[in-house]
């Protein structure tokens, strides 16, 4: 499978048109066509049906689509790795982390990074954890911010602060809204909003013990930016780490600490045992020592 065959294939995908993604390779139809079939051949499935008027994938194309758009971003990022050196570092460092209160301070990083080598570039990916770990198992992140627990097995690290406290965001017109802390007695019956990765709903489910029998969970959510909406629209409450929903109006919600107290613990991490550019290298180090000079 050439790598010039996946680039027309992606071409023809995100078009949804022969004629167009031919004119956009500067190619002929006929040799797109071609070009197509041969790969369909090679794989052994359809990759497109004809719809009304554009070409649409199949359930095997969109799966094809998918690795090989990740096979060309990895295939850019190892061209610009190759082509960057120690003494004036380039190229663009993969990163990524959630919405986390230990975002600003990774952001401080990385501007201080560029200060001093001003032609390194950042592409930021925001995730879950889960996310960002499979991502980076296939090379498609330098280093993140990930949330404990994970695999240490894996991953070096260095943990990064403040550690966040666990609460409850909920409107203003509450009836919870005036209290300083949230015990689970007070969340006896309510509907909830809770994080999707397992381990965080499983830490939230061991706080509230038997209360949460009488709970009800109507959403689950991946990223704390959205849940801050669904307490608006519904009056539910959602259980998050604080700054896990950013910006919002503090005239509308609120955001309570949990009592007995939860906190979240991060770390900047990177995979351990891979080939690194230089431009990671230097960025991993100047992580370390700041975060080290910080602590001492």
């Amino acid at each position: 499978m050439e790598f010039r065959v996946l680039k027309y294939f992606l071409m023809t995908a995100r078009l949804g048109s022969m004629t167009k993604a031919a004119q956009s390779l500067h190619i002929t139809q006929p040799t797109l066509s071609r070009q197509i079939a041969e790969l369909e051949e090679e794989t052994g499935v359809h990759l497109f049906e004809r719809g009304n008027r554009r070409l649409v994938l199949t359930e095997e194309g969109h799966l094809l689509r998918r690795r090989a758009e990740e096979m060309m971003e990895l295939m850019e990022k190892t061209e610009e790795e190759l082509s960057s050196s120690e003494k004036k570092l380039r190229g663009c460092i993969m990163v990524g982390g959630g919405e986390l209160m230990v975002t600003e301070r990774f952001a401080s990083l990385i501007f201080a990074f560029q200060k001093q080598h001003p032609f390194v570039r950042f592409n930021y990916f925001t995730g879950t954890t889960d996310e960002i770990d499979e991502r980076m198992n296939h090379g498609l992140i330098d280093a993140a911010i990930l949330v404990c627990p994970f695999d240490t097995d894996a991953f070096d690290y260095i943990p990064v602060g403040p550690d966040a406290r666990w609460g409850v965001y909920l409107r203003t017109d509450d009836v919870l809204a005036s209290k300083d802390h949230i015990k689970p007695s007070d969340l006896h019956g309510r509907a909830l909003i809770l994080p999707s990765r397992k381990k965080l709903k499983k830490e939230i489910i061991s706080w509230l013990g038997e209360q949460f029998q009488s709970m009800t969970v109507p959403v689950t959510e991946n990223l704390g930016g959205n849940a801050g909406l669904f307490v608006e629209a519904s009056g539910f409450c959602a259980l998050s780490s604080e700054g896990a929903v950013p910006m919002y109006d503090e005239k509308k919600l609120k955001f309570i600490p949990l009592y007995p107290e939860r906190r979240i613990q991060t770390a900047i991490a990177w995979k351990r045992n891979v080939p690194r550019t230089p431009a990671v290298k230097a960025f991993l180090r100047f992580c370390k020592e700041a975060l080290t000079d910080r602590s001492s």
